[in-house]
């Protein structure tokens, strides 16, 4: 709320310091632009910039720093009509010519109130207050208008937000196994008890994935580094508990944020061991936190799924995985001193993808064979409405793969993402020791 407060007061001091050139305000998470008119006459004048961060917003703030960036000076009689774009929520607000009374307004919550203080500096004092007096219930609406107008919230409504992350976590281990720990069936083993011995023993994989991405003309960057164990049964070594913790760093329009979420599940086997195919389901808990002072959000969430991996032998060198996926998320109220967050976040996704892989002819790295895995995913989201419902994700990577077929060793490719407004291509590395 405190950034939001300030980002509200920052139009209001071009009425007293002066009108702001037009600037280019692409790039930006936050823009202000509007028109200021003098009392002597009738022609308003346009002023605008982009603000990088809600930290540096506050800097805006300070008159002395304002009118360094405003040189040209302005009466506090001028009137002023102003929107400040909160990383796509409009906000409205403006002083008539010769009048202190305020008008603010935020359209997609159905917010209108006017404030007359007898002075301007009063009538701004009324707004704060009021926005502080409503914190519990605007500060909710406010970041659920968020999700459904940003394609950069940090929370949710994009494939770099937290619910999907945790979303694509789940269904990269347990849908897709591309830790390459999770398929326990090898077909070079010759029987079922050669494959487990050839299979035994619990597994980590560490992995980075470095990309970048533009929404809604906005570009960043997104690093993530997954990380997780599995402890595999010695008598069958397809009934696995998974633990996860994928950490992710993203930067966008000089808004850093961060994110990391704590995974475990279970996964399970549907077939017989000594079945041509293979079945599994896995059932998993998360839990994950994001926060950015710079785009002014913080949140908690949990997520609970279901995923169904179907694995069918096409050739003795080619194999396809049908994974779908049935996941509810939603958010996890919490409060830091007078910071309440919950953006009331109630979802349920369905993500559903298959996955090409053939074994190719020769040995990379020195390695006992070499696989290339092409996939696709789709993901839908219900329940809360979201500034992205649906996206698409595609990923074509190279690996090892040790003796009989035992899980990849080494594992790198590209990966991409596309949705509304919205395009992603990155790079990534696995390891499993």
């Amino acid at each position: 709320m405190r950034h939001i407060k300030y980002l509200c007061a920052i139009p209001l001091m071009a009425t007293f310091y002066g009108q702001a050139d037009a600037q280019d305000m692409s790039g930006k998470l936050f823009q202000v632009y509007g028109t200021v008119t003098q009392p002597s006459s009738t022609n308003p004048t346009n002023f605008s910039f982009g603000i990088s961060n809600a930290s540096d917003a506050v800097l805006l703030i300070n008159s002395d720093y304002f009118h360094s960036i405003v040189p040209s000076s302005s009466q506090s009689t001028s009137g002023i009509n102003a929107t400040v774009n909160f990383r796509g929520v409009p906000i409205a607000l403006a002083f008539p010519v010769n009048s202190s009374a305020l008008s603010f307004a935020i359209p997609s919550l159905g917010v209108q109130q006017q404030f007359n203080g007898g002075s301007r500096g009063a009538s701004l004092t009324m707004l704060k207050d009021y926005l502080l007096k409503n914190s519990g219930d605007f500060t909710r609406r406010f970041e659920q208008a968020l999700i459904k107008s940003s394609p950069n919230d940090p929370t949710a409504g994009n494939p770099n937000s937290l619910q999907s992350s945790m979303i694509a976590q789940d269904f990269s281990n347990a849908g897709f196994d591309t830790t390459g720990v999770g398929d326990a069936i090898s077909a070079g083993a010759g029987s079922a008890a050669a494959s487990a011995a050839a299979n035994a023993g619990n597994k980590v994989f560490v992995g980075l994935q470095a990309g970048t991405f533009t929404a809604q003309g906005v570009t960043g960057k997104t690093i993530t580094a997954p990380l997780s164990y599995t402890i595999r049964f010695d008598r069958d070594p397809r009934y696995q508990l998974q633990f996860g913790l994928p950490v992710t760093y993203i930067e966008q329009a000089g808004a850093k944020t961060a994110a990391a979420a704590f995974s475990v599940g279970f996964q399970f086997p549907l077939l017989a061991y000594e079945s041509r195919n293979q079945w599994y389901l896995a059932p998993r808990a998360s839990v994950g936190a994001t926060g950015s002072a710079d785009a002014a959000a913080a949140s908690i969430l949990s997520n609970f799924s279901l995923t169904s991996r179907y694995v069918m032998p096409l050739t003795s060198k080619d194999q396809l995985t049908i994974a779908n996926m049935v996941a509810y998320n939603m958010s996890i109220p919490f409060k830091i001193q007078s910071f309440n967050g919950d953006y009331g976040i109630k979802n349920v996704a369905f993500k559903n993808g298959l996955l090409y892989r053939r074994n190719l002819d020769f040995r990379l790295f020195g390695s006992s064979g070499t696989a290339i895995q092409a996939s696709y995913a789709f993901t839908y989201f219900t329940g809360t409405d979201l500034y992205m419902n649906s996206y698409h994700e595609m990923a074509l990577t190279v690996g090892t793969i040790k003796h009989n077929g035992a899980p990849s060793l080494l594992r790198f490719g590209v990966n991409g993402a596309l949705g509304r407004q919205y395009q992603k291509i990155a790079a990534s590395l696995g390891y499993v020791f």
